[in-house]
């Protein structure tokens, strides 16, 4: 079940959509939502810069003055979209993280984003991200934070953000570890969902094969929602935008997939079908890794 849910605000236009989303899940499960706000070290920086051959006193005590300015007024921004927030949702606002019950609380923190999602990330059920966030990091270095250090599921939300419709839910399925680890996650979704289905591309265009693969999952969900369909797809030379064509025709308002990886110099990144389907996904996507 979902009780906690982590969403980062950044005290930019994504805050309100980003808060908007976790709010819809978090009403699905009376979950409590923490809007964390990481401000950026900049104690930190400004000893970096120093340290550098040649820095100049006066440039470097000039760049902290406008770096402290600005983290000041990100940080205000974010929690002044955080209660306007709450007031016009009327969000009763925790005073504690052991508050039980559909509510929210303001969590502020110095450090990197993706560092800080990561660490917090393991303490909550879900995490969520808007597809865009993280401009001072960059938004693959969030998202792979939250995806693959959390150890977590991660929501990521189309920019538009806004209420998570999950009535019914797509799975990109093969057999792998990746795959089974966001259907467990997703089970407490399924138990709110009208209808699931079951997709798995037809690699090497076997469509039989594939068509048995879905149905074996299809065959193990019907033990929690009773209205689970199976489906191959072909992937007719791209197989993320046939996904997401066969999840719209499914009538899917979330998508379910493994966030598939590999090893580059020691680091594990995300694949390049991973990072396509979570960059251009039209619906919101669940993804543990």
């Amino acid at each position: 079940m979902i009780k906690t849910i982590l969403v980062p605000i950044e005290g930019a236009s994504t805050d309100r959509p980003a808060l908007e989303a976790a709010l819809s899940v978090a009403q699905r499960f009376e979950a409590q939502i923490t809007a964390l706000h990481v401000r950026p070290d900049v104690e930190a920086a400004v000893a970096s810069m120093m340290g550098s051959a040649n820095a100049a006193g006066n440039w470097v005590g000039d760049m902290a003055v406008q770096m402290r300015a600005e983290a000041e007024a990100a940080e205000q921004r974010a929690l002044a979209s955080f209660h306007a927030f709450c007031g016009d949702f009327a969000v009763r606002v925790a005073e504690s993280e052991r508050e039980a019950g559909l509510c929210i609380r303001w969590l502020a923190c110095v450090g990197a984003l993706p560092a800080r999602l990561a660490e917090l990330g393991r303490l909550h059920d879900l995490t969520i991200v808007l597809r865009g966030q993280g401009a001072q990091t960059g938004w693959l270095a969030v998202l792979e934070a939250a995806v693959i250090e959390s150890g977590r599921p991660v929501l990521i939300v189309p920019p538009a953000g806004g209420p998570v419709q999950a009535e019914t839910i797509a799975v990109a399925w093969k057999s792998s570890a990746e795959a089974a680890r966001a259907v467990a996650a997703a089970v407490p979704f399924f138990g709110v969902a009208r209808r699931v289905a079951v997709l798995t591309i037809g690699e090497k265009g076997d469509l039989e094969a594939a068509d048995r693969e879905a149905e074996s999952l299809a065959r193990a969900l019907r033990h929690h929602h009773g209205q689970v369909e199976a489906r191959a797809v072909r992937p007719n030379g791209d197989a993320a935008g046939a996904l997401f064509a066969a999840a719209g025709e499914s009538g899917a308002g979330m998508l379910v997939m493994g966030g598939y990886s590999h090893s580059r110099w020691r680091e594990l990144v995300l694949g390049g079908f991973t990072k396509r389907a979570l960059r251009e996904a039209p619906l919101p996507v669940l993804v543990s890794h």
